[in-house]
């Protein structure tokens, strides 16, 4: 799922050659060299001499192969028991409803869905609830709205609850999040 605009480049890599690369699917935060390098790439593909193209790609897997991951991707389950609960907090990742009411909603019981929370997503209940509002957050954050308006608008009691969260899953502060 992708909400607003997005420019996309792709570069496939072929992992027989000894590259080592992250095993899961991850968010992960590029270098402005990076970047340069892969638009580079992208719209001079076609152009470079193969000596070139060899150095140039070898620039890029040695970037791409250091690259810190961030948790912000969001697993998403395929059980028809935790489908309810994922759309209903992807819908208002400000809803604080516990395990044991959405169990009652979905007609299971609270340790199943822990359980399957863990098994499908790798996450329990708690944390990815947690990651659904930092990233709902980034979108508000992105819009230019306050970290305070965000902090409430996700069910936060306080700001500083807010902004604990969001460094302890992101590693920065939101105010500091687009800026680093």
């Amino acid at each position: 799922m992708c909400n607003g605009s997005v420019t996309m480049h792709s570069l496939f890599f072929n992992t027989s050659g000894g590259a080592e690369f992250l095993d899961t699917c991850s968010v992960v935060t590029i270098s402005p060299l990076l970047k340069e390098l892969i638009l580079y790439t992208t719209r001079s593909v076609d152009t470079l001499e193969a000596d070139a193209s060899e150095r140039l790609i070898s620039v890029i897997l040695d970037q791409v192969s250091h690259l810190p991951a961030e948790p912000l991707f969001l697993p998403v389950a395929s059980d028809s028991r935790l489908k309810p609960i994922i759309d209903g907090l992807l819908d208002d990742p400000s809803d604080t409803q516990s395990l044991d009411t959405w169990a009652e909603e979905v007609g299971s019981c609270s340790r199943t869905l822990s359980r399957l929370f863990i098994t499908q997503t790798g996450l329990s209940f708690g944390r990815w609830r947690e990651r659904a509002r930092v990233i709902a957050a980034l979108k508000g954050l992105s819009e230019g709205r306050s970290v305070t308006e965000i902090a409430y608008e996700l069910g936060y009691r306080s700001q500083s609850a807010f902004i604990n969260m969001f460094k302890r899953t992101t590693g920065r502060t939101p105010g500091k999040f687009f800026t680093s």
